[in-house]
């Protein structure tokens, strides 16, 4: 009882439905359900779930058992069958082959081929038109994850902007997007994101990509950042100069050592986690006590020594004016051995004398 029938054939076979609205020319035609609004030419025509409201030209026209239908548009939520529940559509085939629950599509043809997907929101003209079988994506924007075809098992994505996703295609998860045309080249890659105008994935085909304005890149899984550069094969990748600001000595952290450019004297300093700052534009590196392979520059007082381990002993009482090149050159090169020179792989490495001049690998080794 309590139904309201116009137009011809309107609630033609309402068997046990009640409290129904049809208006229109057979409209809810073929129901059992109760609480039905069906407005326009065979909304809502074939039902027998209650809670349909279909506003259009075959709206919800063929909802057989699912509940807490939605449909205003022409063909929205066509066919929208058994098992098939909590789905909105508003706009022109909206939605048509539905076959899955929760969805909310709104535009023209958005989630047009959606048969087994569930949980999705669709906005914009066919917004995720060939996406078949995914769950819990958000598209919003003319062709926003529309795809190239039909594809499925691509969840839990999130395409915002026109054409944002547009290429994407079959087992593309957890994918970000947001822009104009956005990672409009990603096909089957995972978890990337893509913020920007008309930006793309480095790879179409990878994952744990990151492209943000064309300018901070990244990888997910490996943690490494690019500035200016998308190789991102270090934590940190830069392409240019990099500007410091001048600060006040920061204080020691353990475990990390620490780059600046100090405000007192504008010079670029280290400070490692035991709070020793090293000045890295001195000429000397007098204080410097190990730069692997290449103790560039390594002055004591008066002595000079480029090459790991060169001058090591020299280093505590730097008085011998003497000059060691290579690795462990002038190794042992003590208190009054003054005025030696080496070159070469531990060249007069173990010296104790003066005036000595060895060139070549260990020349003069042991010069006692």
């Amino acid at each position: 009882g309590y139904n309201t029938n116009i137009g011809r054939q309107a609630g033609y076979s309402n068997s046990t439905g009640s409290t129904n609205v049809a208006i229109g020319y057979h409209t809810a035609y073929s129901n059992t359900g109760s609480n039905i609004t069906a407005v326009g030419p065979y909304a809502v025509y074939s039902n027998s779930a209650s809670g349909t409201v279909g506003v259009g030209y075959q709206a919800a026209y063929s909802n057989s058992t699912a509940i807490s239908t939605t449909a205003i548009g022409y063909q929205a939520l066509y066919d929208n069958s058994a098992g098939d529940n909590y789905n909105t559509a508003v706009g022109y085939q909206a939605s048509y082959n539905n076959d899955g629950d929760n969805n909310t599509t709104m535009g023209f043809q958005a989630g047009y081929t959606d048969s087994t997907g569930g949980n999705n929101t669709s906005m914009g003209y066919q917004s995720a038109y060939y996406s078949s079988t995914g769950l819990s994506n958000v598209t919003i924007g003319y062709y926003a994850g529309r795809g190239a075809s039909t594809y499925s098992s691509s969840d839990y994505n999130v395409f915002i902007g026109d054409s944002a996703g547009d290429s994407v295609s079959s087992n593309a998860d957890g994918n970000i997007a947001i822009g104009y045309q956005a990672a409009d080249n990603l096909s089957t890659g995972d978890y990337n994101i893509v913020i920007g105008y008309d930006n793309n994935v480095p790879v179409a085909t990878s994952s744990n990509q990151i492209d943000i304005a064309d300018t901070i890149y990244g990888n997910s899984s490996s943690a490494n950042v690019g500035i200016g550069v998308n190789m991102v094969t270090e934590k940190l990748n830069v392409e240019g100069a990099i500007a410091l600001d001048e600060i006040s000595a920061p204080s020691a952290t353990a475990g990390y050592g620490k780059l600046y450019v100090n405000s007192t004297d504008s010079l670029l300093y280290f400070k490692d986690d035991g709070g020793t700052a090293y000045d890295l534009t001195s000429g000397s590196l007098s204080t410097l006590t190990e730069l692997d392979d290449a103790k560039a520059g390594l002055a004591a007082t008066s002595s000079v020594y480029l090459g790991n381990g060169a001058g090591f002993a020299d280093l505590a009482t730097p008085v011998t004016y003497s000059v060691g090149v290579g690795y462990r050159a002038l190794y042992d090169n003590s208190t009054g051995d003054t005025y030696n020179s080496a070159l070469g792989y531990e060249a007069l490495y173990n010296n104790d004398g003066d005036y000595n001049t060895a060139v070549g690998a260990q020349a003069g080794y042991t010069n006692s």
